[in-house]
């Protein structure tokens, strides 16, 4: 598969356990908001042919400059490099790729249930959608534990116009105003959305987190 190399620009932390990457942008280079791409790290050298890349959704907006990636820190060599990465070190990156994407139909409301670091593609396509024009409505709900991993959600409340609502909820703590508490459920979702048919869902997050918003679009009678 084709690669391109891209140069850190900045490595950031934001809270405790999430890293923020940005690279350059390879000249020419083209994705949709939503896609994905190998984000491989030279640094490592394995006979291990899987040990020196991941799939990382893009945060970035095709009509950004740059790109970037987010990811939870971790104990692995990867996540270990990641985490450390310098202004200028070199990065490559692969094809993009991937079919989660914004829907041709702009009449559709978009609702996103998303968790955690699952925030990463629905950032490029928020922000792609803000930066289009688009007239669709979009409900954005984003579950994490506390506030200080809610990657993004300052940024895209900054940009939401009247037709982008952000609904924030922390699993691991309470009352944080304006914050909802609990885990994303049925009636979390009924309550917030102005009709539940005519809607475009995406879930986004852990294989769990997947299910069980899967389980909730189902006892709302969603079909998938």
């Amino acid at each position: 598969m084709t690669s391109y190399q891209v140069k850190v620009l900045k490595n950031e932390k934001f809270g405790e356990n999430t890293i923020i990457l940005t690279t350059s942008k390879p000249a020419g280079y083209r994705f949709l908001a939503g896609q994905f791409a190998q984000l491989i790290f030279p640094q490592i050298k394995s006979a291990d042919l899987l040990a020196n890349w991941r799939w990382f959704s893009f945060a970035s907006a095709p009509s950004e400059d740059s790109l970037i990636f987010c990811a939870r820190t971790g104990l692995s060599e990867f996540k270990n490099i990641f985490a450390n990465l310098k202004p200028g070190d070199p990065v490559e990156i692969g094809q993009a790729l991937g079919k989660f994407i914004l829907p041709p139909d702009n009449n559709k409301e978009l609702v996103f249930l998303v968790g955690g670091v699952g925030i990463a593609p629905v950032r490029s396509m928020v922000l792609e959608s803000f930066n289009l024009g688009l007239k669709n409505s979009i409900t954005v709900f984003y579950s994490n534990r506390k506030i200080t991993e809610a990657v993004f959600l300052d940024e895209l409340k900054k940009i939401s116009p009247q037709n982008i609502k952000v609904i924030s909820t922390l699993t691991g703590e309470q009352k944080v105003y304006p914050h909802l508490s609990g885990r994303i459920d049925s009636a979390m979702i009924k309550n917030n959305l102005k009709s539940l048919d005519n809607n475009w869902y995406y879930v986004v997050g852990s294989p769990e987190f997947c299910l069980r918003m899967i389980e909730n679009l189902k006892a709302l009678e969603i079909s998938e």
